[in-house]
């Protein structure tokens, strides 16, 4: 149709199974299952975060309890003495932090005569928006900078949460050392809660560790999909190992907040607009995310 073709034009290569045309949707005998990847693995959203629906707002608002340290909530303290001991007055303070839903849309356009021809088209449609959708959260969450987008966990130039980051002793990879310590950069209140994440080539390194003597130094990860004890999530969105990268989270997905609006939203149109024997397919989300606690989540960096 974008090549100025009139509708008999269009099916008939369609019929010829061109598939840069679309053709190979809609030949003479066609099987139901249509033959394509599975979706990339997610993690932030399936590891526990904080799920927000907004109801008559844009944004979420949460108060923010501060002063505190990895034993204490806040800030206050008590103070022995004896029988005349006076009371000292102690303060705690609170902040706001607000998480605005940001907008995630595109459009997808068919011809009406595939659409009408491709019976299971429009079923692999709607399982691959969401499907996108998924991965598109995930390295937002994981990865986003926050500009008309969820902040994500890994520290950036827009990150600025003062997350724990544990480096890994060496300029450019991963150690066994830096590994163990990831995890002790959780303090331990949050930490039996916590998770990994980190992308297949990252834990296929950490796989490989062996110690000096011979035996894999962490042999669960290829088992068990666990590591130090604790659930391994893969996302491909995660950086690989790289000088000054952070490859490797450790943290508990309750201190990330995801504020969702309405849910997701397709609409089909099909009118003056579109232009004739077109269908367009508007896809649009509100959504936001950052991390709330970061206290709960250390970050491995690559660096000597």
């Amino acid at each position: 149709y974008e090549k100025g073709m009139d509708v008999k034009e269009l099916k008939a290569t369609q019929v010829e199974a061109q598939g840069d045309l679309g053709g190979f949707a809609v030949p003479a005998q066609r099987q139901a299952q249509m033959i394509k990847r599975l979706r990339g693995l997610t993690a932030v959203r399936q590891a526990g975060a904080m799920v927000v629906q907004l109801i008559n707002s844009n944004a979420a608002d949460f108060l923010e309890y501060t002063g505190g340290t990895d034993q204490y909530a806040g800030a206050l303290r008590g103070v022995w003495g004896g029988e005349g001991a006076s009371a000292t007055d102690k303060n705690y303070t609170l902040g706001e932090v607000s998480v605005p839903a940001h907008v995630y849309t595109y459009q997808v356009k068919h011809s009406r005569s595939l659409v009408e021809d491709a019976a299971s088209l429009i079923d692999n449609l709607m399982m691959d928006i969401a499907d996108t959708l998924a991965i598109d959260e995930d390295t937002a969450f994981l990865t986003g900078n926050g500009i008309k987008k969820p902040l994500g966990i890994l520290p950036g130039s827009a990150n600025t949460l003062g997350l724990t980051e544990v480096i890994t002793t060496s300029a450019a990879a991963l150690t066994i050392a830096g590994i163990k310590a990831l995890k002790r950069g959780v303090a331990s209140q949050y930490r039996a809660g916590a998770v990994w994440v980190g992308n297949s080539d990252t834990y296929g390194d950490i796989e490989q560790f062996t110690w000096s003597t011979g035996p894999w130094a962490f042999p669960d990860l290829s088992e068990n999909e666990t590591l130090l004890n604790r659930k391994a999530y893969e996302s491909e969105s995660m950086p690989d190992v790289a000088a000054d990268a952070y490859p490797l989270v450790f943290g508990n997905m309750r201190g990330y907040g995801i504020v969702e609006r309405l849910g997701l939203s397709i609409e089909r149109f099909h009118d003056s607009n579109t232009g004739p024997n077109q269908v367009w397919f508007g896809i649009s989300r509100r959504i936001g995310g950052r991390v709330l606690y970061p206290w709960m989540f250390a970050v491995q960096k690559c660096s000597a």
